[in-house]
């Protein structure tokens, strides 16, 4: 949740989206609150995701309901911090790149890391 806020409110920093004065504290609570109601509404679909054929509608379902916390997670944010909708909805998009770089960018570096080390 603090990882994820703080890199949320690092991109409506970069949109220009944090002129309202407020804090991060607005992000990372939002954030909270994103996370707790929508891991409530996740958490049957990851016991359907098992049953045979239907498994995979459960699948699509489960993305479906990420997308929708996406973009209240951005309209959240946007609220907050009294900015348009639209700069709190791609501050969380890029917040999904930054994370989703990063790891890549992790998982490349470690085999290089692992076969440079002497043991």
């Amino acid at each position: 949740m603090f990882i994820l806020g703080a890199v949320t409110h690092g991109c409506l920093w970069l949109l220009g989206g944090t002129k309202a004065g407020h804090g991060i504290k607005q992000t990372i609570r939002a954030e909270g609150y994103m996370l707790g109601v929508f891991g409530i509404l996740q958490f049957p679909w990851y016991f359907l995701d098992v049953v045979p054929v239907l498994g995979v509608l459960f699948r699509f379902a489960n993305f479906a309901i990420i997308l929708v916390a996406a973009i209240y997670m951005g309209i959240a944010v946007a609220n907050l911090h009294r900015t348009d909708s639209w700069r709190g909805i791609c501050a969380v998009s890029m917040t999904w790149f930054v994370l989703f770089s990063s790891g890549l960018v992790a998982a490349m570096a470690l085999p290089a890391l692992l076969a440079s080390s002497s043991f």
